[in-house]
């Protein structure tokens, strides 16, 4: 028999969503809130919970930059407190040369204590001479620089009175024209170049005269007086007092202008009025123009068209010669000869020391020779030093183990040379060689109280010859040789 039981009921829980999650709300805001304005999660003025950016981490001390937060990591010595402690990470700075090691210590944001410095990379923080903002001192063995591809020993630098290549000598400029600037460099053991016969100064581009060189005044006298390639008054700075009213010749090409005077130093040759473009030194008169493929105003001599002015269109004037190599921008006839490339630069079938434009390159010179000298003509002199020269060019009167001076010499004219060493204050010795090591063409010494003189007979001109200026033992000094 099966037995009903009535259903018992119970009354149903109830909860209020409301009440629920006002009470979540509460324990999720229990604590402070604070203010994150640039998003790090770092916040710093007081905040409401539940408002935008809200967050619960204080102590952002820089709340506009994420970078700066009490986690961040600390940059060092830029000014900046990135991990809010209230100081900044400085370099150490052991000798107060503003640079330190690269390593840190605690101090403040300008890092301008004692010890302390923003910058880094000091290789020794013992020496305040030693640093990456100091220069590099030559031959001392340091690495001032703290730059170890800045070399200790470094390539000489002439006449600035610093031995760079730490030789304990000075490189020089021979200047033995006497006129403050030389030419050839030379090794003295005055670091200031203040030795007669020697200079600090270059650029010389002719050292048989005083008068010409870089100082100079550029004055019409058909000589480039101030060694800038630019002669009268093709050069800018010539002194107009030597002008005169002549034919003008406005493009310095040797062809006169058809309607035009003017002031200038010298007229074209025979005042001629033959240039019909005087703006443009390739247009002169009627001539040939061929095809000049690499721009170096030489042409193939295949002429294209007879005419005066410049056609263009890469054709060059008959009057510049023709181009042994016409695709080769560094040979044509008007170059100037390299002595030591065994190429032809000039095109004149003469190359390197065979060519005139070598006879007095040092390149050319025998290997005992300093420097050739072919005066114009006799009586002629040039000045020099044997101090800090080398060789040793022994004549049959004495001389050994003293600097000499050898002088590639040659003659203008036949006959006998008489040469005289002077302007000297030690025991000289003054000989002659066939060549170097070659045969004795004389020798002397001191002839006259610190004089020395030899004549060499049946010289033969433009043959050239050794002349040696010597001293006495070890001894050296400045000297002039002259030829008579």
């Amino acid at each position: 028999m099966r037995r009903l039981f009535p259903l018992l009921l119970l009354p149903a829980c109830l909860v209020d969503p409301t009440a629920w999650s006002d009470r979540r709300a509460a324990l999720d805001c229990a604590g402070d809130w604070f203010v994150d304005s640039d998003g790090d999660g770092w916040g710093d003025a007081p905040a409401t919970c539940g408002a935008a950016g809200a967050v619960e981490t204080a102590g952002d001390c820089d709340d506009a930059a994420p970078t700066v937060h009490p986690e961040a990591e600390e940059i060092p010595a830029d000014g900046v407190d990135e991990d809010c402690d209230g100081g900044e990470l400085c370099f150490e700075d052991g000798d107060g040369d503003g640079y330190g090691l690269n390593r840190t210590v605690e101090g403040g944001l300008a890092c301008d204590a004692p010890g302390q410095s923003t910058r880094s990379d000091d290789c020794d923080d013992r020496s305040q001479a030693v640093s990456p903002g100091a220069d590099e001192i030559p031959c001392n063995s340091v690495d001032d620089d703290c730059d170890p591809l800045t070399l200790d020993v470094q390539e000489e630098v002439p006449g600035d009175g610093v031995d760079q290549d730490c030789d304990n000598l000075e490189a020089c400029y021979e200047d033995i024209d006497g006129d403050g600037y030389g030419s050839a460099t030379v090794q003295s053991l005055d670091l200031f170049c203040a030795i007669d016969g020697l200079a600090a100064l270059g650029g010389d581009c002719d050292e048989g005269s005083g008068d010409v060189n870089p100082g100079a005044s550029e004055v019409c006298n058909r000589i480039d007086d101030d060694c800038d390639h630019l002669v009268d008054d093709a050069d800018p700075d010539v002194d107009p007092a030597g002008f005169q009213y002549v034919v003008a010749d406005y493009d310095h090409d040797g062809f006169g202008n058809a309607t035009e005077s003017t002031m200038a130093c010298y007229p074209p040759p025979g005042n001629n009025r033959l240039d019909c473009d005087d703006d443009d030194p390739l247009a002169t008169i009627e001539q040939g123009w061929s095809l000049d493929e690499d721009g170096d105003l030489a042409g193939d001599g295949e002429n294209v068209v007879t005419q005066c002015e410049n056609p263009g269109g890469g054709l060059a004037p008959e009057r510049n010669g023709v181009d042994c190599e016409p695709r080769d921008p560094d040979i044509y006839p008007l170059q100037i000869e390299d002595c030591g490339d065994e190429v032809d630069q000039d095109c004149d079938g003469l190359v390197d020391c065979a060519d005139e434009d070598c006879h007095s390159d040092p390149r050319c010179l025998p290997p005992c020779a300093d420097r050739g000298w072919a005066p114009a003509s006799l009586p002629a002199s040039i000045n020099g030093t044997t101090a800090g020269a080398g060789k040793d060019e022994t004549g049959i009167c004495g001389g050994a183990q003293a600097p000499d001076v050898a002088v590639w010499f040659t003659s203008p004219v036949s006959g006998r040379v008489n040469f005289v060493l002077t302007s000297t204050a030690y025991d000289t010795i003054l000989h002659a060689k066939t060549a170097c090591g070659g045969a004795p063409l004389g020798c002397n010494d001191d002839a006259v109280a610190l004089q020395s003189a030899i004549s060499i007979d049946n010289v033969v001109a433009g043959v050239p010859f050794l002349v040696i200026a010597d001293g006495w033992g070890a001894q050296a000094g400045p000297f002039t040789l002259r030829a008579q």
